[in-house]
């Protein structure tokens, strides 16, 4: 899948010039959310989102008709009618957004490489925008971060190559249901289970990768970190615990449970039974799912998706 680093290294190679318009800080209805991008080519390519509408195709119309030679700097957009006209973005969800605009050329081809790499490999790699341009940095933890020195002078960190990944246990209807849910949220899907002849985990198309494992190896797969989500929806009440019993105790963003009330205290029991501290318990989102009295395995997967987004974007 093309990335928005993919897009500026081709273009930076065949044409020499491109920009990246970065949504750095988001407060309110803004429409573009911390992290979006857009890149710019110099033949009038464009990639990736900032928010769209009027905002986002005056910006590109800008640096277009500027050829691309603008100093590199921080854009305030304030999208309210009422606001000065040089902050004013032409949309009216009251909500305002600061964008970090950096030029590229030839000298950036080596961090826009090592970017487009780093995602693809998922090996992070940290880099930092400021009015002196990109740069590659030692990796840090944590969420993108912006920091304001003057009113030219800024930087803004991410980590590119570290997605947000979802570790769906459990490859049968739920599974394949919550894999389609998901597969258009710009999120990396691995459907573990411990089945190999299963038609549901053939058929499935839209997860990255299945992993055919006990799940009492899930303890070792299952990354930890504040990008990590877990959904348990296997075939039976023993799965269920052995899966929750090897991941509960992890560093997670998420953990949803499928199941009844009684099935989940039974749950819960037979995990307390095994020295899980029950204060753990209040990190598993049980039953799963953001909608209440879902019935088809696609009803539960768009339930389950509309939680992992509302967590997301917390």
């Amino acid at each position: 899948m093309e990335t928005v680093w993919h897009f500026l290294a081709k273009n930076l190679k065949q044409d020499g010039r491109a920009v990246l318009i970065t949504v750095v800080e988001s407060i309110g209805s803004a429409p573009g959310r911390l992290g979006f991008k857009m890149a710019l080519s110099a033949t009038g390519g464009q990639f990736g989102t900032i928010g769209g509408g009027i905002m986002e195709f005056n910006l590109a119309q800008q640096w277009r008709a500027s050829k691309l030679d603008e100093p590199n700097q921080l854009l305030q957009r304030i999208h309210q009618a009422r606001a000065p006209e040089q902050e004013r973005s032409g949309l009216i969800c009251a909500g305002s957004q600061r964008l970090a605009v950096a030029n590229l050329g030839p000298e950036d081809l080596d961090a826009v490489s090592a970017l487009a790499n780093a995602e693809r490999t998922r090996k992070a790699q940290c880099f930092q925008l400021s009015q002196a341009g990109l740069s590659l940095i030692a990796k840090q933890t944590g969420p993108p971060e912006l920091a304001l020195t003057s009113a030219t002078e800024w930087r803004y960190r991410e980590t590119a190559g570290r997605p947000d990944m979802v570790y769906i246990i459990g490859g049968g209807h739920v599974g394949l249901a919550v894999s389609r849910a998901l597969a258009p949220l710009d999120m990396r899907v691995v459907v573990c289970d411990h089945r190999t002849d299963v038609a549901t985990i053939t058929e499935n198309r839209w997860a990255d990768e299945i992993l055919i494992t006990p799940y009492e190896k899930l303890d070792e797969l299952v990354e930890e970190g504040d990008h990590v989500y877990v959904v348990i929806v296997t075939t039976a009440m023993p799965f269920d615990a052995e899966s929750l019993y090897r991941v509960i105790g992890k560093d997670l963003r998420y953990i949803g449970l499928m199941g009844a009330h009684a099935k989940l205290t039974r749950i819960f029991e037979t995990l307390k039974k095994r020295g899980i501290n029950p204060a753990l318990f209040d990190k598993v989102r049980a039953p799963i799912g953001l909608l209440t009295h879902n019935h088809t395995p696609a009803e539960i997967g768009i339930s389950v998706a509309a939680q992992i987004i509302q967590v997301r974007n917390a």
